[in-house]
Order: C-alpha cells, then structure tokens, then sequence
C-alpha cells in the first residue's frame, strides 16, 4: 500500500444503465479487494447532501472490474490540491476492442498527457468514470461547487484539484455476459463436446467464452482452444475473477469442486 488512506465511502454508481448482473460483477470485485460498497446509486452524486462523509471516497462504475487483485490508494498530492486518482480502462480477454470505447479514449489521453490529466481527461471520462478514488480535501472541494451530478462538479472544479491517472486502480469493462466454461479434461467425450461447442457458438450471441480445465486427459484429447486456461480447484476461483466472469458453466465436476469453483461468489 502507499501512503494514502483507504476509502471511507464506496459508491457504485450508473446502475441502472448496467443491469444487475453486470453491478454483481463489480461488487464482487470489491468484495475480492475487502472492500463493501456501502451505497450504490443509479447515476449523479448529490455532493451537498454528504457532508458528514469528509472522504475519502471510492467511485466504481457499475460493470467494471478491478486488473489488480487489490488496489492500493494514492498519497495525498504534494501541491497541497485535492486529489482525483483516476483508474484507466482496459480490454479485458476474449472482448474486442471496439467493444469497449473508454479503453480507446483511456489509450488517447494517456498518450497525450502522460499520467497528468489535469488538462487532457475528457468530459465523458468525468461523468463515468471507472474507477475514482477522491481524497479528502477533493471531496470537499467538489461538495463546494453545488453540483448535483458527477461530471459537472468535476468540471466545475478541475483547476483546484490534482488530477492523475493511477494504474493501481485500473479496471476492465465489457458490455458483454462473460462465462467460464470448466471441464474436468478434454478427453474425448460427450460433455467436453458440448463444452467446445459453446465455445464456438456463444461469442456468435455476444457471450465472451473462455475454457478451463482442471486435469489431464487420460485417453486422446481434443485440440484445446486458444486461451484455455489449464487450473487447479486451488485457482479456479481466482481465474473466475480475473476473467470477470459472470458465470461459471462446469461439466463434469461433483458438487464439492462446483462448490469450490464458485467459492469468490460467481454463480
């Protein structure tokens, strides 16, 4: 950890525009960081209404979730400013990149600013963003300005605040439903012939697809696909995670493994 303090509030917001699935997604990423979302809001931010909660905060968009396992919180700024560490937005596996259009706009701004945002972040990276963490004094300056919504006291307030792109916060997006298909092996077979299959057909319906096993085939095997990850029962929760999955589909696990597989809390 550096040398900032953790969030006092965690706020999940644009939920409505997400889908509850997608939110489960990202409470369980905080979950995994031991962090609870202690409010979730459909979208703006009413500053004024909080002044008891002096910060700081942790803002996270519904959908996304965390590259690294567990955030750590930026130092307060040396400029004496409150503090706006933005997390960037990545492409996560299995999703293409015009699929996520903040990852592009994340790549453009940090090209032409090199981590100081103060003058390149853009209005639609302020009124979504997703990951935010605010400082004390930050929260307090935006609470200032009056601003019901997000972006505008954002915008309002640029100019007194430090405002930086923070890679421990970064975060993956995709629009899509995310399943991790699991298999004991890909010894030929029935159910690892179903697995392959919806493989191959679930990305057609926009469902991003990757396979794991959790041993070694003892008869001829399938080819397996690109990315399949080859796990223990130890990872497969972990990897579940990291994917982003929204759902694990197993073949031929008994209940203990199932239960095992799913134990980070994906259905």
């Amino acid at each position: 950890m550096s040398a900032g303090r953790p969030p006092a509030r965690i706020w999940v917001h644009s939920v409505a525009r997400a889908g509850p699935w997608r939110t489960r997604r990202t409470l369980r990423s905080l979950k995994r960081a031991g962090l609870h979302a202690g409010v979730a809001s459909s979208d703006g931010f009413d500053w004024t209404a909080r002044p008891e909660d002096p910060g700081p905060w942790l803002l996270v968009r519904a959908g996304t979730w965390f590259v690294h396992r567990e955030p750590s919180w930026p130092a307060p700024s040396a400029t004496g400013k409150g503090l706006c560490a933005f997390g960037a937005v990545r492409v996560p596996f299995g999703t293409a990149p015009p699929d996520v259009p903040d990852a592009q706009a994340w790549s453009t701004c940090l090209a032409r600013s090199g981590g100081d945002l103060s003058d390149a972040v853009s209005d639609a990276i302020l009124a979504s963003p997703a990951a935010l963490y605010l400082d004390g004094p930050a929260v307090a300056t935006l609470a200032a300005t009056g601003a019901s919504s997000l972006g505008e006291a954002l915008a309002g307030a640029r100019s007194r605040l430090r405002v930086v792109h923070c890679a421990a916060l970064d975060a993956m997006d995709d629009p899509g439903l995310r399943v991790l298909e699991v298999i004991t092996a890909l010894q030929r077979g029935g159910a690892e012939r179903v697995a392959l299959d919806l493989m191959a057909e679930l990305p057609a319906q926009g469902v991003r697809c990757r396979l794991a096993t959790l041993g070694t085939a003892t008869r001829q095997a399938f080819d397996a696909p690109a990315g399949t990850l080859r796990l223990d029962l130890r990872n497969a929760a972990d990897a579940a995670a990291e994917f982003g999955a929204d759902l694990i589909h197993a073949h031929l696990l008994s209940r203990d493994e199932m239960r095992s597989a799913g134990s980070g809390g994906v259905p």
